[in-house]
């Protein structure tokens, strides 16, 4: 896929940060890869799955299929922490972690996302 994943949404208050991102596997994959390489967080993308011939074989995970749905990952320090909450259409996840991490994380996002421009509603005047 060639075209940038769109970040929705960034905000921070303090050491509590959120991103909203599509609902795509390829948008969580490349979100995923970053908190990897700044945080050593990884989103499972694959699941064991027992199997009577081989002990246990790898699933791959479609997110995009998932609905109303929660998930939470720690750094091995247990100082970083992300939620992932996947909704009908977009995936929101809440990361933990101080200042200057943060805008290392942001950084490197926004090298690989875009973010939409939106349009500004136009209210009337009474």
């Amino acid at each position: 896929m060639t075209t940038k994943p769109i970040l929705h949404a960034i905000g921070n208050d303090k050491e509590f940060n959120y991103y909203i991102i599509d609902k795509k596997n390829y948008s969580l994959q490349k979100f995923s890869d970053i908190l990897c390489e700044i945080f050593k967080i990884e989103i499972p993308f694959h699941e064991e799955i027992p199997d009577k011939r081989r002990g246990y074989i790898q699933k791959k995970i479609n997110y995009e299929n998932f609905k109303d749905y929660h998930l939470t990952e720690s750094s091995d320090n247990g100082e970083e922490r992300i939620d992932v909450f996947i909704g009908k259409k977009r995936v929101f996840v809440a990361l933990r972690c101080d200042s200057k991490s943060r805008l290392n994380f942001n950084e490197e996002l926004l090298k690989i996302f875009k973010m939409p421009e939106y349009k500004k509603i136009k209210t009337k005047k009474k």
